[in-house]
């Protein structure tokens, strides 16, 4: 049944679901991954969270991501949608890219592999097993870097860092009086290690995501901040970014 979802303070846009997968609150399992078609619209609230984990409502802003293109070819995956995100505060434009596995899973482009320099083993993609519900965890590093402290020249950091994807479990996600069924999975990368042999490292990233596949796309990403081993730079803040209306076409 095709849903209506106003955001008139935002867009002055009224958008209406056209697709006919309507799962039942807490009823029905999330069904088959479908990719969005070209021109399909998703408007998130965007809430920064600061490095102490409170959520900063006074700064949040709107995005509005759609699909810009359908089954592309792209660093080595074929079957990748390209999202096009814009910024409403800033106006700023930036692209995304996911592949549809053929099993239903997602791989999410993260472009990392450029850490192989410092000997981080990163993959490009990483993959959230959505539908396979085959968690998977790696070691990407097990290296020694030399680190310049001032008044000290280098010190010698070990870094072990371990990555994981998780497939947590699936729920419905409620939005406009109604609830869309989703899957819930999380991507956490731990650093540990020591720092000259004896002061120990211990660090998390951590993004969780609940993504419905009726949709194909994300209701809910939330990227944790981070605060990096032992100091060295100043945290990160994080993002809560949550769908409050779309368009599929």
């Amino acid at each position: 049944m095709p849903h209506t979802f106003k955001l008139a303070s935002i867009l002055c846009i009224v958008f209406i679901t056209g697709c006919s997968y309507n799962p039942g609150p807490n009823s029905v399992a999330p069904g088959k991954t479908m990719p969005g078609k070209a021109g399909s619209v998703y408007v998130y609230n965007n809430t920064p969270i600061d490095s102490n984990g409170h959520l900063l409502t006074d700064s949040a802003f709107m995005t509005v991501d759609s699909v810009a293109e359908t089954g592309l070819t792209y660093n080595g995956r074929t079957n990748v949608t390209r999202f096009s995100i814009r910024n409403l505060k800033t106006g700023l434009i930036t692209s995304s890219y996911i592949n549809f596995e053929s099993n239903g899973d997602i791989s999410e482009y993260i472009g990392l592999s450029f850490l192989s320099f410092i000997g981080i083993t990163y993959p490009d993609w990483a993959t959230y097993p959505m539908q396979s519900h085959t968690s998977s965890g790696s070691k990407v590093a097990d290296t020694t870097i030399q680190f310049p402290v001032p008044s000290l020249g280098t010190v010698p950091i070990h870094i072990i860092v371990m990555d994981s994807l998780v497939y947590i479990n699936w729920s419905s996600y409620p939005i406009d009086n109604t609830s869309i069924s989703v899957f819930n999975l999380k991507h956490g990368t731990h650093f540990g290690g020591t720092v000259a042999l004896f002061i120990p490292i211990n660090s998390d990233a951590l993004t969780t995501v609940s993504f419905a596949p009726s949709l194909g796309y994300y209701c809910e990403k939330t990227t944790q901040p981070f605060h990096f081993p032992l100091g060295i730079l100043p945290p990160t803040n994080g993002t809560e970014k949550k769908l409050v209306s779309y368009n599929l076409k």
